[in-house]
């Protein structure tokens, strides 16, 4: 099935990145984590457009779609990150500007082996708003619920399961907010269900698999897993040619595999074009800074 739009709800965000030289690990001591006190010396530190949802729309737009992107932002959302979405033709027309408020922060800090600790400042997304989208217009559409106000993600998909579109469950950090009933509800009515390893973890103690359509679970260098009406397929990743910032690989991964879908590719080859995009991302610093042309994509697919 083909689809008219891509519509991403997920969080509108500054990116903060800091780069530890040394290994997290090297500071921890699993038998004494009760009472931590440590620092992590970053010589560097950049700004950068992120969020879920704005690195999610990014990515799809790069197909030469034009995603909607559902969000909330604060005062400091224009005019430059406005304006940079609105370039890479992005339909803005459901992000909704809390004047009162700041645009939601991530302050991430990555060491050398790749792994990151983030803290996250939702800023004004912190209260459930009414967005403004019926989605009843919007039935020939795939929507992604990611990360964001859990109250919203729940409207969201509430909305969706009674219009009859197709949605995309992607719970992410926010996965411990939902109880058991509502992850059983928002799950196994969904299209499709993206966890990583440690959420699909969570997950499984309330969710049944077996009764979940179609479910992905993204495992990091080891790429990602598929299954479709219980049978699983392995997806690899694609080998970068220079691994430069991990961060928002799995949000690139998710624009490939939206525009996949949104044009009548299999699940298991929607997830081929998100990890080829994931590894574009992975080349480049920033969440928003990768770019190809379909040539160049087809052709490395």
């Amino acid at each position: 099935m083909r689809y008219k739009n891509i519509i991403v709800a997920g969080s509108i965000a500054f990116d903060f990145i800091f780069k530890y030289e040394g290994a997290f690990q090297d500071h921890f001591d699993p038998n004494s984590l009760h009472n931590v006190n440590t620092c992590f010396f970053a010589p560097s530190r950049k700004r950068f457009f992120g969020g879920c949802g704005g690195n999610i729309a990014y990515s799809a737009s790069l197909f030469g779609v034009r995603p909607m992107l559902v969000s909330v932002a604060g005062k400091d959302f224009s005019p430059e990150y406005k304006e940079w979405l609105s370039s890479h033709n992005i339909d803005l027309k459901y992000v909704l500007e809390v004047q009162d408020g700041d645009t939601a922060a991530a302050y991430i800090t990555t060491d050398k082996n790749g792994n990151q600790l983030t803290t996250f400042y939702p800023g004004a997304s912190i209260t459930t708003y009414d967005l403004g989208i019926d989605l009843k217009k919007y039935q020939d559409s795939i929507l992604i619920v990611g990360p964001m106000n859990m109250g919203n993600m729940e409207q969201l998909c509430l909305q969706a399961i009674e219009a009859g579109v197709d949605y995309v469950f992607d719970p992410g950090q926010q996965i411990t907010l939902f109880s058991a009933d509502q992850m059983k509800k928002l799950c196994e009515n969904a299209f499709l269900v993206i966890l990583n390893e440690y959420e699909f973890g969570l997950a499984s103690k309330n969710v049944d698999f077996s009764k979940v359509k179609r479910y992905i679970v993204t495992k990091g260098e080891k790429g990602s897993e598929c299954v479709v009406d219980g049978k699983s397929v392995a997806i690899p990743v694609v080998k970068p040619k220079v691994v430069a910032d991990p961060t928002g690989c799995g949000d690139a991964y998710r624009g490939g595999l939206l525009y996949g879908l949104s044009e009548g590719r299999d699940l298991v080859t929607a997830c081929r074009m998100g990890a080829l995009c994931a590894t574009y991302s992975i080349e480049k610093e920033g969440t928003q800074n990768h770019t190809f042309t379909m040539d160049e994509f087809e052709e490395r697919l």
